[in-house]
């Protein structure tokens, strides 16, 4: 799995992430919510400000309440660190973003128990171009878990939808709610977990997204993605040769979606990646399972198979060009998940 300290990446991601675990605890509406939190540390990533808190657990000692009219004097700032979670309510998350800036950072407590204790405290978001002007929307958020998760196609989006959709209804992981990953069908089903990030205080939630080592998913994109019903005559490598032209399509092309790189999902801020956590499809369920256990998720999950490809061997199907076409075209993913041929 990923190392959990800050990187020097061409991607820099604003995460910083202790090397243990956070313990598996029953998380209640008292004290215990916040098992597995530094608080020395959150206190003196806040100094000279104070540490808030504004969901519905108790505070602990040198955490004090948002008070529920925040942000609404004007010219009202605040100094530290805002903590949120799935109790605070949204007019209290809006009321934040709008304060967040100089001063004021937004932090939030699931992410806290990973150990993350840089808070978001820019308002400077831009999105990616799925966002602006794609015809599907390839993120998830979770408001009884407090996560939100951008789906990167072929890396295991259909498992991560299949347990949260199901999460979010009940308390069991339901295979079932497969049935309802695709973008046509989950959006009507679950209105609740569309991300509208014009409406959404983007900054009070956990995000989180998966990475795949781009030689074995650009394979399984051609194996999977629907691409040989259109063009069974091209070989995988004629398909690797045409990327470069095909990761240049709308958004509104689905297929050209399937193949088009990690970052192009993901929004920025200051320029960076806007995510909390990278997990590595490799060893996703002990990395997605480190991300429900942050949102308070006691048992460990077994996710189901949901859209699964069995392409073992995959160095047997590039040739030195393909290498080479993949190596430009995904060049950030490959350092990013610290991938070798």
């Amino acid at each position: 799995m990923l190392r959990k300290v800050g990187w020097e990446l061409r991607w820099q991601i604003r995460r910083r992430i202790a090397d243990v675990r956070s313990p598996r605890v029953n998380y209640t509406r008292g004290l215990d919510k916040w098992a597995g939190v530094d608080l020395t540390a959150i206190q003196r990533a806040a100094s000279p400000g104070v540490v808030l808190y504004g969901g519905g657990a108790v505070c602990p000692p040198g955490v004090r309440r948002i008070p529920e009219d925040v942000g609404a004097t004007p010219g009202e700032r605040l100094q530290g660190i805002a903590v949120v979670d799935e109790t605070t309510p949204d007019a209290t998350r809006r009321r934040l973003a709008a304060l967040a800036g100089e001063g004021l950072g937004i932090a939030t407590l699931n992410a806290l128990r990973l150990g993350i204790i840089e808070p978001v405290a820019s308002r400077a978001l831009r999105l990616s171009s799925v966002d602006l002007d794609g015809e599907y929307n390839f993120k998830v958020r979770s408001p009884k878990l407090n996560l939100l998760f951008v789906d990167v196609p072929k890396n295991a989006s259909s498992t991560i939808k299949t347990v949260l959709f199901s999460l979010e209804k009940g308390d069991n992981v339901n295979p079932a709610w497969a049935r309802y990953v695709y973008h046509r069908r989950w959006q009507p089903a679950f209105p609740d977990m569309v991300v509208d990030w014009a409406d959404i205080p983007w900054q009070s939630y956990l995000r989180f997204a998966f990475v795949r080592n781009p030689y074995e998913r650009i394979l399984s994109s051609y194996l999977n993605s629907g691409w040989r019903f259109r063009h069974g005559d091209k070989t995988f490598r004629e398909f690797v040769a045409e990327l470069p032209d095909l990761v240049q399509r709308p958004n509104s092309d689905m297929q050209a979606m399937h193949q088009k790189p990690f970052g192009h999902f993901v929004p920025r801020v200051d320029g960076e990646l806007f995510l909390d956590f990278v997990g590595r499809c490799e060893s996703f369920d002990d990395d997605f399972n480190e991300v429900l256990s942050s949102a308070g998720v006691t048992a460990r999950v077994s996710p189901p198979v949901v859209n699964a490809s069995d392409h073992a061997g995959y160095r047997e199907h590039y040739d030195v060009a393909s290498r080479r076409v993949v190596e430009h075209l995904y060049g950030d993913e490959l350092e990013l998940g610290r991938y070798t041929f």
